[in-house]
């Protein structure tokens, strides 16, 4: 007993060392190895947002210079200070929004060098507009540099840079992707190898440290599946909404960017039907492009008032609203080998600066997915913007026809107002001349009632005769100076009248 004492205290000892020991060990390795793939992961998600935030400044940048563009011509055809506003705000905003794209890129010396020619070519063009602008504004001359293609030439060079400098970030995104891709099928297998022989190693040594090592490896890869789908999901979001705003430039009537808008989405989500309703100055939701409809429905205006309808009461709410289990007669999907119905609908209410300005419908004949929805919550502040941008132009274009007609007005006006100046001036002269005869007849007056007074002293001798006709002859005097009187205030009133 004595000899074998120590030695199952040695066995115990050593079976304790490894059941405590070994997890412990195995647990700290496998803690490490994850979380060096979990930041590895994470640096691989870094690079690639620092990639998308380049490519959504640049056509931010883009699209800066495009409405500075667009605010410089509307003030050349209309000559309205108002109009530059975007064009005087633009320019401060281009160069800080520049400076920041230069932050984000400064890794990239030939991105930093293709920013600087950028930022080059946009002050040249900057001073071409602003002395086109100036001579604008002093009446001169400032067809000529606009004929000349000058601005012209400069814009489309700044658009080429942007374009190569997006392709190129483009390209370093692609690149990142296939790097985060490949580290992640790297560090799974790695980390797969790596649990799969520690689990052979633990099988040797005890089930229960196989079944922990099992379930430790099972939650990891779970974790890892999830992340890798959230990588995938995240850029299936992020490649839709840059694809989206490469969609909508350049696009300036509302109804043909409400249709590309919902092209794109309708391929891009596998939509069956799509409309657009846009807000009018009214505060109705106005129908103006359709994806999918029969040529009958179509043509058929659709408008909705405010909180009427799910249309409506999707634009009132400022909220996603979905259909599910829609019943038969509620919309038809027709193609060459007959009819359906959309089993979903959601209705996107699109926003800008937090006022909802339209509302996206779209029918789906598949489930939705939880990632439809974040999709269309993602984009719905671009289609906002776009809209926006859109009915500005539409209402400059509509300010610029109602200054011409108003100019129209104005000159018949003042031809009016001529001729009315005319028959003014000939109603004073015919008032001047009736002003001077009137003073003629009261100096007659004045005179018969001197003769008067000289005929009545003279015929005192006869004043019980004539004192009835002396009064009468008072009493007419006294009309008379009344009615000279009365004559002299209109005279004046009339003047009076006149030079106001």
């Amino acid at each position: 007993m004595p000899s074998t004492e120590p030695l199952h205290q040695e066995n115990f000892r050593r079976i304790l060392t490894r059941n405590i020991g070994l997890p412990l060990g195995v647990g700290a390795l496998s803690a490490a190895a994850f979380v060096g793939l979990i930041f590895s992961l994470l640096a691989a998600l870094g690079s690639v947002e620092h990639t998308e935030r380049a490519i959504t400044s640049a056509n931010q940048i883009a699209r800066l210079g495009a409405n500075m563009e667009a605010s410089m011509y509307g003030y050349l055809v209309t000559g309205e200070e108002a109009l530059l506003q975007p064009f005087e705000i633009g320019k401060p905003r281009i160069a800080t929004e520049t400076a920041t794209l230069a932050e984000l890129v400064s890794d990239s010396p030939v991105q930093v060098s293709r920013l600087r020619r950028i930022d080059a070519l946009q002050d040249q063009w900057n001073v071409f507009a602003q002395s086109t602008v100036n001579l604008r504004r002093q009446n001169l001359d400032y067809q000529a540099p606009v004929r000349s293609a000058s601005g012209k030439s400069l814009t489309d060079e700044i658009r080429r840079e942007f374009s190569n400098f997006i392709n190129t970030e483009e390209r370093l995104l692609q690149e990142r992707n296939g790097q985060a891709r490949s580290n992640t099928s790297w560090g799974v297998g790695a980390y797969l190898l790596f649990s799969l022989g520690l689990s052979g190693l633990l099988a040797l040594l005890g089930r229960r440290e196989l079944q922990h090592l099992s379930a430790s490896y099972n939650d990891t890869q779970r974790q890892q599946a999830e992340s890798a789908k959230l990588l995938q999901e995240q850029s299936w979001l992020r490649t839709g909404q840059r694809q989206l705003a490469e969609h909508t430039i350049g696009q300036h009537a509302v109804e043909s960017l409400g249709r590309n808008m919902l092209e794109f989405v309708a391929h891009y989500q596998d939509v069956a039907v799509a409309a657009l309703y846009v807000r009018e100055d009214s505060g109705a939701l106005q129908r103006v492009a359709t994806y999918g409809f029969s040529q009958g429905s179509a043509a058929q205006a659709q408008s909705f008032q405010s909180a009427e309808g799910l249309v409506g009461q999707a634009a009132h709410e400022n909220r996603v609203l979905q259909l599910h289990d829609l019943p038969d007669h509620y919309l038809k999907v027709t193609s060459g080998l007959g009819q359906a119905t959309p089993a979903h609908v959601l209705l996107v209410p699109v926003h800008h600066d937090g006022q909802v300005n339209g509302v996206v419908e779209l029918g789906f004949m598949r489930p939705l997915l939880p990632r439809d929805t974040e999709f269309v919550q993602m984009i719905a502040g671009n289609i906002g913007n776009s809209l926006h941008a859109a009915l500005y132009r539409r209402q400059l274009q509509d300010v610029l026809t109602q200054s011409q007609r108003l100019n129209e007005d104005l000159q018949a006006q003042q031809e009016e107002l001529r001729a009315a100046n005319e028959e003014l001036e000939e109603k004073s002269r015919v008032l001047r001349e009736y002003q001077v005869s009137l003073e003629n007849q009261q100096a007659e007056m004045e005179q018969t009632n001197q003769q008067l007074s000289e005929t009545a002293l003279s015929l005192d001798q006869r004043n019980g005769a004539l004192s009835q006709a002396q009064v009468l002859l008072e009493e007419r005097a006294e009309e008379l100076s009344r009615a000279s009187r009365y004559k002299s205030e209109f005279l004046a009133n009339m003047s009076h009248e006149l030079r106001t």
